[in-house]
C-alpha cells in the first residue's frame, strides 16, 4: 500500500505528460518496491515534485485536450486532462489514503492527522 501511494503522483504525470496510456503496453510510471517507511516518504516528495512541474508545464489548452486509459482496444474513459488529474491523480491518492488509515487502525497504529489533529492525537 506504501509503494503505491509513493508511485500514484508519478501515475498523474503521466496524464499530464502523455494523451493517452495503454495498459496492454506497459505503464510508463515510476514504480515502488517494498520500500522502508523513509524510502517511500522520499519516493513520493520525488515523485509529487514531478508531477508539479509537469502540471505547470501544461497551458490552459493542453490541460483541456484529452486523455484516454485504455488496454488494448478496452477504453477505461476518455476525459479532458484536467479531469482525469483530478480523478486518477488526486482523488485516487485520496481514496488510497483512506485504505491505509483504516489499516493503520486496524493494527493499533494511532491515525496521523492529515487536515488538523486525529481523534488518536487528541
Amino acid at each position: 500500500m506504501t509503494e503505491h501511494l509513493a508511485e500514484l503522483p508519478s501515475f498523474a504525470q503521466v496524464i499530464a505528460e502523455h494523451d493517452k496510456m495503454d495498459f496492454a503496453k506497459g505503464v510508463p510510471m515510476r514504480r515502488a518496491k517494498a520500500l522502508t517507511r523513509q524510502q517511500a516518504l522520499d519516493a513520493f516528495d520525488q515523485n509529487a515534485e514531478a508531477l508539479v512541474r509537469a502540471v505547470n508545464a501544461c497551458d490552459d489548452e493542453r490541460m483541456r485536450g484529452k486523455f484516454t486509459m485504455r488496454r488494448a482496444e478496452q477504453i477505461f474513459f476518455t476525459l479532458p486532462r484536467s479531469a482525469a488529474l483530478r480523478a486518477m491523480g488526486i482523488n485516487h491518492i485520496i481514496h488510497h489514503r483512506g485504505q491505509l488509515t483504516a489499516y493503520l487502525r486496524e493494527i493499533g497504529v494511532a491515525v496521523p492527522g492529515m487536515y488538523g489533529p486525529s481523534a488518536d492525537e487528541q
